[in-house]
């Protein structure tokens, strides 16, 4: 063991070429992490010429052991790395003519993308595709590195125009990929970054269902600037409960049936102030509902978590529990005063996972309600959507850092548009 810790520091690359002739395996590794430790799988000699992804990761890995460069010493980067394999028919140079004098391992995975795949300036928002889930993404990035025009694009989450593109290539780097397409449409509409803010927050920056109908919202949002925007998430839940939803509803001979109870709903010469009147009183009857059935649902596959921060007199352990019936949903929403009752629909049909943030410390010996958590899933990965305290406020930078060991810990991410 302390022999391979001492080749990781001094011949890095004598450890490479152990783990890919099978000379050294896993359980030999220290247990300081480097990349090896999640890409050994794919450096091992491949058993057949048809495998060529372990020999472009073996490369890639090799590379930067002989180079003693950052990366290699950086595990959150090991998705990246097999990207940039799986996408080795696209290189512009060869792997081993890779040099760089940055000493930050973020500074050298952007140089190496740069290296192997771009001819053209690009965005700096594009460059999140390497770490995303969404393997579309990479492509993306390839394409227009490499001079492609967006707008020809097959994949995306909306067809851009000539203006919309304009604005999606000028998006700027705070912003995800998927983010940029929903802000190129909105800036089109006439709308602005203070718009976008309040639409990502209700979910509008990555679910593009129904967009024909939901760009008329945001034209009516547009068209009613004094609307308060922080009620556009509780808007949304009102509007697609009318116009989306299947309801068990009592049709007209009295017979219970699976319907849509406003499937033509439009919002062609609504009032705002109506509108939001029927939507409070709405998610007040559901808050009311859902607290006299107790529904309960399974959740998602994340178990419950405990973490401490201080010592003796300052020492404060915090709590997150995945709340599964409608009862606690609605006990949440009444000690913290928000309406998270109305999520119940949403945890049955398992679109997302509302979780409760409490703590105890030396005054308070039970724990006591913090933080309403929505987590949302989109394939394997799990996503933090939303935080909200008492009276919907926003969290605190000290609980964040809780929330941040909390998701780091379980692999779920976190929004950029959750606080």
């Amino acid at each position: 063991m302390s022999d391979i810790y001492r080749l990781l520091k001094k011949k890095p690359v004598v450890v490479v070429d152990g783990i890919y002739s099978s000379k050294f395996i896993l359980q030999d590794l220290p247990t300081k992490k480097t990349i090896l430790t999640d890409l050994t799988s794919y450096i091992r000699k491949p058993t057949n010429k048809v495998d060529s992804l372990n020999n472009t990761v073996y490369k890639i890995v090799r590379m930067l052991a002989h180079k003693k460069l950052k990366i290699f010493y950086e595990p959150a980067y090991k998705d990246a790395i097999i990207k940039i394999a799986q996408k080795s028919n696209k290189f512009i140079n060869p792997i081993n003519a890779f040099n760089s004098k940055s000493k930050s391992a973020e500074k050298q995975l952007k140089e190496l993308i740069n290296f192997l795949f771009t001819k053209y300036d690009t965005p700096k928002f594009l460059y999140s595709a390497w770490m995303s889930s969404d393997n579309r993404e990479v492509d993306w990035f390839i394409a227009i590195a490499q001079g492609a025009n967006v707008r020809t694009f097959k994949d995306t989450p909306i067809k851009l125009t000539k203006k919309q593109a304009h604005i999606f290539l000028e998006t700027s780097d705070n912003y995800t990929i998927t983010e940029a397409f929903r802000l190129a449409e909105i800036k089109n509409l006439g709308g602005d970054e203070r718009l976008c803010k309040y639409l990502f927050e209700a979910g509008f920056n990555r679910n593009f269902n129904d967009n024909t109908f939901w760009i008329t919202f945001f034209k009516w949002l547009i068209d009613n600037p004094m609307f308060d925007y922080r009620k556009i998430s509780e808007l949304k839940d009102y509007i697609n409960h009318l116009k989306f939803n299947v309801e068990r509803v009592r049709n007209n001979y009295g017979v219970i049936v699976n319907s849509i109870i406003k499937p033509n709903f439009s919002l062609k010469g609504r009032d705002p102030e109506r509108l939001l009147n029927a939507s409070d009183i709405w998610h007040k009857k559901a808050s009311k509902r859902n607290s006299g059935q107790n529904y309960s649902w399974d959740g998602f596959d994340i178990d419950d978590y405990i973490t401490v921060t201080g010592k003796g007199d300052n020492k404060i352990e915090y709590y997150f529990n995945q709340l599964k019936t409608a009862h606690e949903l609605s006990t949440e929403g009444r000690k913290l005063k928000h309406c998270v009752s109305s999520y119940t629909s949403s945890c049955v049909k398992n679109r997302t996972s509302i979780w409760s943030m409490s703590y105890t410390d030396n005054v308070e010996l039970m724990p006591k309600k913090l933080l309403t958590i929505e987590v949302s899933s989109n394939i394997s990965t799990f996503q933090i959507v939303q935080i909200r305290g008492s009276l919907n406020r926003k969290p605190t930078g000290k609980e964040l850092n809780v929330i941040n060991t909390f998701a780091l810990d379980n692999n779920i991410r976190i929004n950029n548009y959750t606080y």
